[in-house]
C-alpha cells in the first residue's frame, strides 16, 4: 500500500467514525486515540477479539466461513482471534491471519466493536503485505465480496459480525 492509499483509508476512516457515532444503535463503537489496548487491561470481564476487515484493490472484503466442527461452524466471519495476555489488538491480529490464513497484513485505523455477550470484537481495516494471499487454513471457504455481497444469498454470518456490516460498507463503498 503506498502513501496515497494509506491517506484514503485514513480519511474515509475519519468521515466513517462521526458517522457512526450519529447512528449507532446496535452497539456504540469505541475509537480510542492513545496507545492500542491489551488483553491485560480490560477489567470488564469480556474477553476481546480482534477482527480484520481485508480489503483488497477491488475494494472488496474477505470473509471466511468457519469450519463447521467448531463453534459457529458455517457461518460466516471476518477473520481473526482471541487476544493473548501482554498483546496488543494489532499484534494479536497480524499473528491471528498468519495462523488462519498463511497471509500477512497491515493492520490499519480501527473500524469500530461490537459486543454480544462476553464477546467484545473489535474491527481494524487491513491490507495484505505484497506478495501474500490468504489460504482458507481454519475454514471451509474464504470469500471476497463487494459492499453489496455482505448480504447476499448463503451469506450467514456469526452474530457478533452483524453489527460491523454497516461499517464494512461504507468504507467500501467510499473507496
Amino acid at each position: 500500500m503506498n502513501m496515497v492509499e494509506d491517506k484514503i483509508i485514513q480519511s474515509v476512516m475519519f468521515r466513517n467514525q462521526r458517522k457512526i457515532f450519529a447512528r449507532s444503535i446496535c452497539f456504540i463503537p469505541y475509537f480510542h486515540p492513545t496507545s492500542p489496548q491489551t488483553m491485560t487491561e480490560t477489567n470488564d470481564g469480556l474477553v476481546t477479539v480482534v477482527a480484520a476487515a481485508i480489503i483488497d484493490d477491488e475494494h472488496r472484503v474477505l470473509a471466511g466461513k468457519r469450519d463447521k466442527d467448531r463453534v459457529l461452524g458455517g457461518k460466516f466471519e471476518y477473520p481473526g482471534g482471541k487476544v493473548e495476555p501482554g498483546e496488543t489488538n494489532e499484534v494479536a491480529l497480524v499473528r491471528e491471519i498468519e495462523e488462519e490464513l498463511g497471509a500477512t497484513i497491515r493492520v490499519g485505523r480501527r473500524l469500530g466493536e461490537s459486543v454480544l455477550g462476553r464477546i467484545r470484537v473489535v474491527l481494524y481495516v487491513c491490507k495484505l503485505e505484497s506478495g501474500s494471499w490468504p489460504v482458507a487454513l481454519e475454514h471451509e471457504e474464504l470469500r471476497w465480496l463487494s459492499a453489496d455481497e455482505i448480504y447476499g444469498d448463503g451469506m450467514v454470518w456469526a452474530p457478533a459480525d452483524i453489527p460491523l456490516h454497516s461499517l464494512v460498507q461504507d468504507v467500501l463503498r467510499e473507496l
